[in-house]
């Protein structure tokens, strides 16, 4: 036959470690090193008792610290730029990086993006 008390004997001391309690009726542990102040060393004793708490939302907040992180740091909203693409591409071409083909080809694709923003901004226009 299973005792009633081989549970308290088996999870008492890990609920005492994981929620910083004592048994039912159980005193509050002395300070480990008693004071001359004895308002003082009832303080550290009650606080004793907060620690697995203060434990918990110190591991809570490195985890939010870890997603914030993750979520917003490593987003992939790009930078915006002091340049524009047309000066970019001017740049690359100037620099050499780009041929006299290439070079057109982005300066015509460029020109229809903004072509496009234009119809775009006078459609929004006329709808208001």
């Amino acid at each position: 036959m299973i005792n009633r008390n081989a549970g308290l004997f088996l999870f008492g001391p890990i609920l005492s470690g994981l929620f910083g309690c004592t048994a039912v009726g159980g005193a509050p542990p002395p300070p480990l090193f008693p004071g001359p102040n004895p308002v003082l060393d009832r303080m550290v004793v009650s606080l004793q008792y907060f620690s697995p708490l203060f434990i918990l939302i110190f591991i809570i907040s490195l985890i939010a610290v870890g997603i914030y992180f993750i979520v917003f740091k490593n987003s992939s909203v790009r930078k915006v730029s002091k340049y524009s693409p047309k000066e970019i591409a001017q740049t690359r071409y100037a620099s050499g990086e780009l041929s006299r083909e290439e070079y057109l080809t982005i300066m015509k694709d460029l020109e229809s993006v903004e072509d496009d923003e234009n119809k775009i901004e006078e459609i929004k226009d006329e709808q208001r």
